[in-house]
């Protein structure tokens, strides 16, 4: 065929909506210590790539091995581009690496390893569009014994999304979504030692992370959103010692942070602020539950009209909570023994009686050797302590300080005696 005939049928093929050019690439290979390389570039659409690298049978049909494998796959200038790595069996130490750039309009890429240890899988995304890329998915599938890497990086995209699922000991699963909208974040883990990390920042709205660690211990999770609204976050954990769930959103406004933790000695942190200034930080929930032994919450929220809620059941659990603004809510339920709740609200320099906080904290069930603590700075605030329990030997403390006009206390005690309760009105 001629250059002049190609160019001819390559109109045709576009006049009809069909696709010029489309280029696919596979590399199969089989055993262990084998490197693939697959390089795409150009402005084609449709291109594909796969890599496979799997087991060969030694000569008696034992069957072998496929360690130590590294595939790398580059995609420049493709519009609706597929890259796919597949180490399906045995693949320790084995590397995989996705790199497309000006990923715009449905690309994908995915890595699978299966039975494997030591093992690292790489994803980038990047858009050269002024709109950011469309519809854009990443994922990796990581079946491993112990100590594997997942790396997912997109950045300008809109409407993305982006997978990890990890099984076995001390994985690690990071994903970073930069200048983003509209996108998707997943960490899925499910043993012990675990650390999982989400960043969406940079332009990032309407956007939602999650990160489930299950059946396990001593896990960490994160997820950091900043300069967005409308973003979700939330973080399960199932286990004990699990040392950190912790979720910053800075600088976002009408946005969620949720935590749920199932076992003992857990820590759950929510920190949501206002560093980039006025309406930031502003119309934030914020969502703590936990339920075993000596678990800890910590929550801070800044600006106005936000609400936080958290729930402990179990013995010995600790909640401390803050909000620094006007017409906030924040309500503390633990029930169980030796339990300690601290709300402190701060508006000190704000005087109007229609912008007042509400604090409320329920110790219940017969619980006994609990303290709560209310402080409140700023007008025309409600506070409220309810404690059930108390035997004269076992007692629960209540203090109450407001200090401000207009502002009303409650505590309640019921159950027994030997229970103290304080208010302070300034």
């Amino acid at each position: 065929m001629t250059m002049k005939t190609t160019a001819i049928y390559a109109a045709i093929l576009m006049a009809l909506g069909g696709t010029a050019f489309a280029q696919t690439a596979s590399i199969d290979q089989f055993g262990a210590g084998n490197s693939a390389t697959v390089t795409q570039t150009g402005n084609s659409s449709a291109t594909s790539a796969a890599i496979s690298q799997g087991t060969a049978q030694d000569p008696d049909g034992d069957g072998g091995s496929s360690n130590n494998n590294a595939a790398t796959i580059t995609q420049t200038g493709v519009v609706g581009d597929t890259a796919t790595i597949s180490q399906p069996d045995e693949a320790v130490g084995s590397n995989a690496t996705i790199q497309q750039n000006g990923a715009d309009n449905g690309s994908t890429a995915s890595v699978m390893q299966n039975e494997t240890s030591g093992s690292s899988a790489s994803i980038t995304q990047t858009s050269n569009s002024a709109q950011g890329s469309q519809a854009t998915t990443a994922s990796v599938d990581q079946e491993s014994d112990v100590g594997s890497t997942a790396t997912i990086n997109q950045q300008a995209n809109q409407g993305v999304t982006a997978t990890i699922d990890q099984s076995g000991m001390n994985q690690q699963g990071s994903i970073t979504q930069s200048n983003v909208s509209l996108d998707t974040a997943l960490v899925q883990q499910n043993d012990v030692g675990s650390n999982a990390s989400i960043s969406q920042t940079a332009g990032n709205n309407g956007s939602s992370a999650s990160i489930n660690q299950s059946y396990g211990a001593m896990n960490s999770a994160t997820i950091t959103q900043t300069s967005g609204s409308t973003d979700q976050a939330s973080i399960t954990q199932t286990g004990a010692l699990n040392t950190t769930a912790s979720i910053v959103q800075a600088n976002v406004f009408n946005s969620q942070a949720t935590v749920s933790q199932t076992g003992s000695s857990n820590t759950a942190t929510v920190n949501q602020n206002d560093e980039g200034g006025a309406g930031e930080g502003a119309n934030l929930s914020a969502s703590v539950t936990q339920a075993g032994a000596n678990n800890t919450a910590n929550v801070a929220q800044a600006e106005f009209g936000n609400s936080s809620t958290v729930s402990q059941t179990g013995t010995g659990n600790t909640a401390n909570t803050a909000q620094e603004g006007t017409s906030d809510t924040l309500v503390v339920s633990q029930d169980g023994i030796n339990g300690q709740a601290t709300i402190n609200q701060a508006s000190p320099n704000d005087t109007d009686l229609s912008n007042g906080n509400s604090a409320s904290i329920t110790q219940s069930a017969g619980a006994n050797l609990n303290v709560a603590e209310i402080d409140q700075y700023g007008a025309a605030n409600v506070a409220t302590i309810s404690q059930a329990g108390g035997d004269g030997m076992s007692a629960n403390t209540a203090l109450i300080q407001q200090f401000a006009n207009g502002d009303h206390a409650s505590i309640t005690q019921a159950g027994g005696g030997g229970n103290s309760a304080t208010i302070v009105q300034r």
